[in-house]
């Protein structure tokens, strides 16, 4: 009878780690295919946030109704911005400008951050939104909500105060936002994610730009200098704001004639009520293609 001999010293420690060396390499695709399938979920996660979120772009106080004609213009009125900025006072505008084709999804919401002092302001005192049509339309939109909203990309949350959209006139939309008090919102327009798309007369903000104008509260006539400018003080002895008119609360943009006298929507200035650039139909069509003058 032959007795299994003992192994030779340090033997058995070699043969219990190439035996652990083997089981792991049968273990091992079993785990690689599970890191390769959570760096790919990751991934996936990561090249989807963005799509989630408006294109940023932080507008100053010199982006008003009464510079409408330098205000930021996004050629392709289909893409998706959020323009952040905020009213310094009773009568304060912010303007921005979209360019359409005729038949377009027109798309334009006004949203506030959830958080005071914008949540506390009652239905009077909060910013109203206002849309000029190619044509020289102008509506002014009722607040008819406050339906939460929270934006993962840069973690704020808004409260959605109107929502409008409609098949659109060729030529260049103005929107325009008056305050009743000093106030944060945006101006949301667009549905078509696109980051690299054109934008004249102002830049693309970053994440931590965003971040800091939803954590700073609106200072009454100040904005966003420590300092008034000139143009804060002409905003100051501006002519008295006329109250708007209230129309009953509606989904799609209606364009409706601009009334004279005190009963006025707003209290727009009048330079920009018939501007060459808000010619429509065949003859602005032709301007705006061929280059020549809108008669």
């Amino acid at each position: 009878m032959v007795l299994p001999q003992p192994a030779p010293e340090g033997k058995e420690s070699i043969m219990h780690t190439r035996t652990h060396r083997a089981r792991f390499h049968q273990r091992a695709p079993r785990w690689r295919q599970v890191l390769t399938v959570a760096a790919t979920a990751l991934a996936l996660v990561c090249a989807s946030a963005p799509a989630d979120a408006h294109t940023p772009v932080l507008l100053g106080p010199d982006d008003t109704a009464q510079t409408l004609d330098t205000s930021p213009l996004a050629p392709t009125g289909t893409t998706s911005f959020a323009f952040y900025t905020r009213t310094d006072a009773v009568g304060d505008t912010r303007a921005v400008r979209i360019q359409m084709a005729q038949g377009q999804p027109f798309h334009a919401q006004l949203l506030i951050p959830e958080l005071t002092p914008e949540t506390a302001l009652p239905a009077s005192q909060l910013p109203r939104l206002s849309i000029i049509s190619p044509d020289g339309q102008l509506t002014t939109l009722d607040n008819t909500g406050r339906t939460p909203f929270f934006e993962p990309f840069t973690q704020t949350s808004y409260l959605t105060l109107t929502d409008t959209a409609a098949p659109a006139q060729p030529g260049t939309y103005a929107l325009i936002v008056t305050g009743a008090a000093p106030a944060r919102f945006v101006i949301a327009t667009g549905d078509d994610e696109q980051f690299d798309a054109p934008l004249v007369g102002a830049t693309i903000a970053t994440t931590t730009d965003v971040q800091n104008w939803y954590r700073t509260p609106p200072t009454p006539g100040t904005g966003y200098n420590t300092t008034p400018t000139n143009h804060d003080q002409t905003q100051r002895h501006r002519e008295p704001h006329h109250p708007p008119v209230r129309h009953s609360p509606r989904k799609d943009f209606t364009p409706h004639r601009r009334r004279k006298g005190p009963s006025a929507p707003l209290d727009l200035p009048t330079a920009f009520h018939a501007k060459p650039n808000f010619v429509s139909g065949e003859q602005g069509e032709r301007a705006r293609t061929s280059g020549e003058p809108a008669p």
